[in-house]
């Protein structure tokens, strides 16, 4: 707004001044008024009024109760924007988010992308995978609302999908398919077929009575699957194990996670043999997988693919200031497009504690140093702010911003970890 060139005559300013407060609808009036001055979009207020109750109908005429005068004096675009600043802190959420799309573009899936943790951009990847038959944009092409539209065939469906970015979207058509009578066949276009948490989703679907046949490329499920009621023991969230583990190894401790064994299915599993690999000793009791760091804390350095378990590459490079030698981990160019640009927040927040970092597209390199303190930003990201939590058990002054986050998947997570380091 400070920045805008355009104007509106005193006839509207003293129109703001009189609006009686009891009538709501001349002031939204005024408002589309000053909007359209300044060469917006016009709202269609009738269509808003429809699809929020909360927004008192219009009409035409309401909209003209506001004289057109020439420009007679200029109001600066500060006080404009003061002035919109109070209409949409006084409008109800849905209707601030119309208002705000139909006038500003501003979108809807940076609403979406913010409240289930993911970047805008997956959100709008999602969006234009469904788009085609599937998926009617009812504004604007490539943000929300839009329309599905259902389609019942006899014929088998078959869907292509490239998964080399996530294979959640693979998990959903699965987990979707037995709704569909005719079956599903899935055609995988990317170079990656297959993947730890899809073979997760195969193994809880055929506890659930349905079988998923897959020949290295594609996948299918045949007519007439269908769920049975069953009950299905949910294992411990090995992602979260692993921030322990971590803490162990750089501390030259031992964690132990109950109910956390071997036979565990998640990929973040071989994070296990990383640890090894860096100098820890990793047994399974029978409390759960115990994991003893090295000597003092000195683990070592590592060259490793984490394609398969990348969750936990935040982990490992928060550990990698303190191994002995330089820390690479590779083939994980689709961290960047998750909760946040994963690599590169990575690199920015090392740097801020003075640890020297490389950035490539799909890899990174962290070598050894002294990390200082230091806020360490976590991107609205969960596992940002739980990784990092570690550079604190070896370096004073590392505060971690935004510490709730976490609440996605861990919500007590610093709760613990503060009566852990307390023992």
């Amino acid at each position: 707004w400070e920045d805008a060139e355009e104007s509106v005559s005193d006839t509207y300013m003293k129109t703001w001044e009189i609006i009686p407060p009891q009538r709501p609808t001349y002031f939204y009036a005024f408002i589309a008024s000053i909007c359209r001055h300044l060469s917006f979009h016009k709202v269609d207020w009738k269509q808003a009024a429809k699809r929020n109750a909360e927004v008192v109908t219009l009409t035409e005429e309401m909209e003209l109760c506001i004289p057109d005068t020439s420009r007679d004096r200029e109001m600066e675009a500060r006080e404009i924007g003061k002035a919109l600043n109070v209409f949409l802190e006084s409008l109800p959420k849905e209707a601030r988010l119309i208002f705000l799309r139909r006038y500003w573009h501003v979108d809807t899936i940076a609403e979406i992308a913010a409240r289930y943790g993911m970047t805008e951009s997956k959100v709008k990847m999602q969006l234009s995978r469904t788009r085609a038959k599937l998926c009617t944009y009812l504004e604007q092409e490539g943000f929300l609302p839009v329309k599905i539209n259902g389609q019942r065939k006899d014929q088998k469906l078959t869907v292509r999908l490239d998964i080399s970015r996530s294979t959640q979207f693979l998990s959903a058509m699965l987990l979707i398919s037995p709704m569909l009578p005719q079956g599903m066949h899935i055609q995988i276009t990317s170079e990656k077929t297959d993947g730890s948490y899809i073979r997760i989703t195969r193994n809880m679907m055929e506890n659930w009575g349905v079988q998923t046949q897959f020949d290295g490329k594609n996948y299918e499920v045949m007519p007439g699957a269908a769920y049975h009621k069953t009950t299905y023991v949910v294992e411990p969230d090995m992602s979260a194990a692993c921030y322990f583990y971590g803490a162990a190894a750089i501390t030259g401790g031992k964690a132990i996670v109950e109910n956390v064994h071997m036979d565990n299915t998640q990929g973040d599993k071989k994070f296990l043999k990383v640890l090894e690999q860096l100098g820890c000793k990793v047994t399974d009791t029978a409390k759960g997988i115990c994991v003893e760091g090295p000597e003092h804390g000195n683990i070592h350095g590592i060259d490793i693919d984490m394609n398969d378990f990348s969750d936990q590459t935040m982990t490992l490079a928060a550990m990698a200031p303190y191994a002995d030698a330089p820390v690479h981990i590779s083939h994980i160019g689709h961290i960047r497009l998750q909760e946040s640009d994963r690599i590169h927040a990575i690199v920015t927040e090392l740097r801020r504690a003075g640890i020297r970092c490389e950035e490539e597209e799909d890899a990174l390199t962290i070598y050894p140093g002294v990390p200082h303190a230091a806020v360490i930003k976590t991107y609205e990201d969960h596992r940002m702010a739980m990784a990092f939590s570690l550079l604190g058990l070896r370096t004073d002054g590392i505060i971690i911003d935004d510490p709730l986050c976490c609440k996605k998947t861990f919500e007590n997570y610093f709760e613990l970890f503060t009566i852990l380091t307390q023992e």
